[in-house]
């Protein structure tokens, strides 16, 4: 299982209470990027993933995550920029209005961002 996957897994095994506590673990034990995990900030709490800053920063990731063996987006956290030479760590949980929602926009658009197109979003 790749290191992704394996982070995937984690994030999401259980229920809602329980995703929820790892998300708010991510912000206090200021977890760091790393090659196979990405923190994306939401500036607004009704904000798509259409929304020029957020379709920008997609792109990058699911191109990046493309050459390499795959890695985890966690949009909703704020990263802050570390100190010269190292990982920007989780600083604050921005939250999504309708998560539903933006997932749903995230996974359409997301196919129209690469060609040709990255499988396994």
């Amino acid at each position: 299982m790749s290191r992704a996957r394996m982070i995937y897994e984690e994030l999401t095994k259980g229920d809602g209470d329980a995703r929820w506590e790892r998300i708010e673990r991510l912000v206090t034990d200021r977890e760091t990027e790393s090659l196979w995990l990405d923190f994306k900030e939401v500036r607004q709490p009704t904000a798509l993933p259409n929304e020029d800053y957020l379709k920008d920063k997609l792109a990058r990731a699911i191109s990046g995550y493309a050459n390499t063996e795959g890695g985890v987006l966690v949009y909703g956290i704020y990263a802050k920029d570390g100190k010269k030479g190292e990982p920007d760590a989780a600083e604050k949980i921005t939250p999504i209005e309708k998560p539903g929602r933006f997932r749903a926009a995230l996974e359409k658009l997301a196919v129209t961002l690469t060609d040709p197109v990255v499988g396994g979003i």
